[in-house]
């Protein structure tokens, strides 16, 4: 149940993001790395998904506004290259330049007036955007600012009681947390399918609690995992300033540097559920109130990053045995009716705990903000809302109420108790589970309209990012947290409770297609599960896919856009790499074996997509010859790229996108340098 836990230290401050934004393929149809073959397309493509372009333009006014032969089509692709645009030197200028004003394309200006550019607006064509997005010279950095213990929650008599600086009451070993700061050290995001920029994972190498000299924990985290999505937390905005997210956690007791003498398990071994057995720290945050810079003038600020500054507040409490270490668990409600003109309500956990009878609800992620026009941000007056178990006979149980606005629940209050509200539950299990929570929205007149419904099964898995190479057998599964594989093991429930028999399933796939210019959508599978069991997912081909559980057996593809995966999150992101033809390198089989494997072997299979779609890394080290070629090196990138870092926060490439196979290229290249006869 995790965030639901107690005691709770709720804390708050900044971050700073800095993701390359070059492998979103945010410009598209334009594209100029695919994520699927994890190769660099020189020349740039834009593709004619459909022949839609913008009125009234039609595909003969654009074949003749098009350089003579720059039209192309491959099977059912149809598209045109930016050939001018064929080598590094003139990628570097044109890939930060706005289209329309670089003199190296400017005869395809004609046609990128006729192409829409949906991420630029419904109206708006490729004219004037820029190739390489908001943050080109990104380098997945991730850091906490400021961030400090704002409160403590422990239980009551009325549900919970949130103890802030001023507040008395609280132990004195627990008062000595507030105002602790928690710290981050080298941590970098990543994208697993960057072109939907749908699920984010934190690798880190340590986070800490330290108040003066004292060291309350320090340890290295599991890798995080973007769990619920808000696309429209911020009314008044549009994405991805409107947006918001919460990502979750565990440092597990052994990868405490004190292991169990460490200062915050005494506290937990104090103050927590002396029933259950402590397994470490759950950690869960939320960020918010997103603040980027775009477009960036890259002509005038210089080849620099361009990170965006974002709002973060979430908890640490215990991690128990039995508990998920990628999102707590408990009873899901997801939207009915769409709240002041959002698209969507994210989902909303609750969970109904019968031994210390309290309901609790995490609604952080979910209270509607509006940004003011003096640049502050506040919750959007929502009014009374009224969490209610409507019973299978008709009969309803109000749960709790609040009121949700700027002079009730606010955006402090918010922010104190990160977003988690508790309420004396005055039900019996038997009762819980005889019905289903609804929230409801109080009208001026008294009256109660529905806007969320409980989803009587649930489907989550800590499985939801995993990784394989083209050709694995998935029966031994995949990639996630290591290098040692696991397999992907479904939590299901039916109202908070584990489901015993198995109940059906449709999962739908949305896979990347066209080099990453469209997603297309179809029904995967029909099948039956429960809780625990094992699920596997093709890999037989290279893939970016994402694969949404919905309950029940559905026979047409819903009518739903790629948005749908957010609304519950029972989602499973698949990245399967490519493996390259490399045996007259690696396979003494093979009749040209051994072919060396040189620098320019290394560049132009593994290295030229990371110098075109993550241009930090040739910044930092260029990707030249006289670089790499030596022992020094050879060791470092043998060293980086090794299975048993995968996890680890310095593991290259950050991105997670190098085969077995090109490891082996790597280790191929590296032999004589290591190993000189």
């Amino acid at each position: 149940m995790s965030q639901f836990d107690y005691p709770r230290i709720n804390f708050a401050g900044q971050a700073s993001v800095s993701p390359c934004t070059a492998n979103n393929v945010n410009e598209a149809p334009m594209v100029f790395y695919d994520p699927v073959s994890v190769k660099a397309i020189t020349p740039p493509r834009v593709f004619l998904s459909g022949g839609k372009l913008k009125p009234p333009f039609t595909l003969e006014d654009l074949e003749k506004a098009l350089p003579a032969g720059s039209l192309h089509q491959e099977g059912a692709e149809v598209f045109f290259t930016i050939d001018p645009i064929k080598d590094k030197p003139s990628f570097d200028e044109w890939v930060i330049t706005p289209l329309g004003q670089c003199a190296l394309d400017a005869a395809y200006y004609q046609a990128y007036a006729m192409i829409p550019a949906p991420v630029m607006g419904d109206d708006e064509s490729l004219m004037g955007a820029i190739p390489g997005y908001w943050n080109y010279f990104g380098d997945e950095s991730f850091t906490f600012m400021n961030v400090k213990v704002l409160s403590v929650a422990l239980p009551d008599q009325n549900g919970e009681q949130v103890y802030g600086e001023e507040d008395k009451g609280l132990p004195e070993e627990l008062t000595a947390l507030i105002g602790a700061n928690l710290l981050m050290d080298e941590a970098y995001m990543v994208d697993i399918t960057p072109s939907t920029s749908s699920f984010t994972q934190i690798f880190c190498k340590s986070m800490s609690l330290q108040k003066d000299k004292e060291v309350f924990f320090s340890g290295t985290p599991l890798k995080g995992n973007l769990r619920t999505i808000n696309l429209s937390r911020i009314v008044n905005e549009q994405m991805p300033q409107s947006g918001s997210g919460d990502i979750f956690t565990v440092i597990p007791i052994s990868q405490l540097d004190e292991t169990n003498n460490s200062p915050i398990i005494r506290l937990f071994e104090k103050f927590a559920d002396p029933s259950q057995t402590l397994k470490g720290l759950f950690i869960r945050y939320n960020l918010f109130e997103n603040e980027e810079i775009r477009p960036f003038d890259y002509l005038k600020n210089g080849k620099v990053p361009n990170p965006a500054k974002l709002q973060i507040a979430g908890s640490i409490s215990p991690w128990y045995k039995g508990e998920m270490k990628s999102i707590g668990l408990g009873r899901q409600l997801v939207y009915h009716q769409a709240l002041v003109g959002t698209t969507f309500i994210p989902p909303l956990m609750t969970r109904t705990d019968y031994e210390q009878k309290i309901f609790h609800v995490d609604l952080f992620n979910g209270v509607p903000e509006s940004h003011q026009d003096d640049g502050s941000y506040e919750v959007f007056p929502l009014g009374t809302v009224e969490f209610r178990l409507q019973l299978d006979n008709g009969v309803e149980k109000p749960l709790g109420r609040l009121n949700i606005g700027p002079n009730a629940f606010n955006r402090s209050e918010n922010i104190q108790r990160s977003g988690i509200v508790a309420f004396p539950l005055n039900i019996s299990r038997e009762e819980g589970q005889s019905g289903r929570i609804g929230l409801y929205l109080i009208n001026d007149d008294g009256t109660a309209t529905r806007i969320m419904d409980e989803d009587d099964y649930t489907l989550f898995t800590d499985q939801s990012a995993i990784y394989a190479d083209a050709g694995d057998d998935p029966y031994y599964g995949y990639h996630s947290y290591s290098g040692e594989k696991e397999r992907c093991r479904l939590r299901v429930m039916y109202r908070g409770e584990p489901v015993q028999e198995r109940v059906p399933f449709t999962l739908v796939e949305f896979a990347v297609k066209q080099q990453a210019s469209i997603m297309s959508s179809s029904i995967f599978r029909h099948t039956y599960y429960k809780d625990k069991d094992i699920v596997t997912f093709p890999t037989d081909q290279a893939a970016n896919a994402v694969y949404l559980f919905l309950p029940g057996h559905t026979w047409q593809v819903p009518q739903m856009n790629f948005a749908a995966i957010f609304i519950t999150g029972y989602v499973v992101h698949l990245r399967v790499l490519p493996m390259g033809d490399y045996g007259r390198y690696l396979d003494p089989l093979d009749p040209q074996y051994p072919t060396p494997v040189t620098f320019e072997v290394l560049y132009e299979e593994i290295f030229k997509a990371y110098d075109f779609a993550y241009p930090i890394m040739g910044n930092i080290i260029p990707f030249t010859k006289e670089k790499y070629d030596n022992a020094k090196m050879a060791k470092i990138l043998v060293e980086r790229v090794a299975l048993n870092n995968w996890g680890n926060h310095r593991y290259m490439p950050v991105t997670r996108e190098l085969s077995d196979n090109q490891r082996a290229l790597i280790q191929k290249w590296a032999e004589p340098f290591l190993n000189p006869e």
